[in-house]
């Protein structure tokens, strides 16, 4: 009796690793581009809100993270329009970075600053948006 209920356990994980392997793969490469564009959003939102300098690289791998985004979220119109809006602000503050690094006149810096921390405030308003929108891909 214990040989056959062995056997048994044997064949149904057998049979449920097939069908796990069989049908996991296309699951496994949108969980790797979730977690893709989670990272990058994370990464992002760190580098913005801790106050490292935020430059071209940061935006290029922002870019990177989002590789899959179209596939991912095919049907979710809002949240390509949201990744979208959210690239928009991360590629406006680099510019306002690298125009602060080149400012001549103080009324120019205090300009580019003013905007500066307009955009860190949207991000920083965005933490909550980004975890609500991702929570129903988790």
């Amino acid at each position: 009796m214990t040989i056959l209920y062995v056997l048994g356990a044997v064949v149904v994980v057998a049979i449920a690793i097939f069908f796990l392997k069989k049908y996991s793969h296309s699951s496994n490469v949108s969980q790797r581009k979730y977690y893709k564009v989670r990272l990058a959003f994370e990464n992002t939102q760190a580098s913005i809100l801790h106050g490292t300098s935020f430059d071209i690289e940061e935006v290029h791998e922002f870019v990177l993270g989002m590789e899959g985004k179209d596939q991912l979220f095919r049907n979710d119109r809002d949240m390509l329009q949201y990744i979208e809006e959210y690239y928009r602000n991360v590629a406006e503050l680099q510019r306002k970075n690298e125009r602060l690094k080149h400012a001549q006149s103080d009324t120019d810096r205090s300009f580019l600053k003013a905007e500066k921390d307009r955009l860190v405030e949207w991000f920083r308003s965005q933490g909550p948006v980004i975890k609500q929108k991702l929570k129903r891909y988790d």
